[in-house]
């Protein structure tokens, strides 16, 4: 079954004037019977949409704009690719001073899937806070 998904892949890719290999589509296979079809430049795209949607959320959270746990999934099917997701974790590392960033990684045949949860860290404690009174406010002029 791959083969005939590879040959309508390769047939779509020349009909197309697909020579280039960023430009090609590929297929990848998931497991029982399942495919990832992609090219390069598709990924590549997806990933920085959704490298750019993670950093906005990081932003957000440590700001205190968005407060709601957030999940992302990123997707890598070769090494250059998990490169490209490995340096989106090291610059984000940071932010783990505040925030909770859990990685969960899954892979399916050729196909690995990152799907990572971001949330405020809870840092509130109670007995932490120390109340001072206001003496300003009650002085006489």
């Amino acid at each position: 079954m791959q083969f005939i998904k590879l040959q309508v892949v390769e047939a779509y890719n020349t009909e197309h004037g697909k020579t280039d290999e960023f430009e090609k589509y590929c297929v990848y296979d998931l497991e029982d019977g399942d495919y990832w079809i992609t090219s390069q430049r598709i990924h590549r795209r997806e990933f920085a949409f959704m490298a750019g949607k993670y950093f906005m959320c990081l932003g957000d959270m440590i700001l205190g704009v968005e407060t709601e746990e957030q999940k992302f999934v990123f997707e890598y099917m070769n090494a250059d690719q998990e490169m490209m997701y490995d340096f989106i974790m090291l610059e984000s590392q940071m932010a783990k001073e505040d925030l909770d960033i859990i990685e969960e990684r899954r892979t399916f045949g050729e196909i690995t899937f990152v799907i990572i949860t971001v949330k405020p860290k809870n840092n509130f404690v109670p007995e932490g806070v120390v109340m001072t009174p206001s003496t300003f406010l009650f002085e006489e002029n």
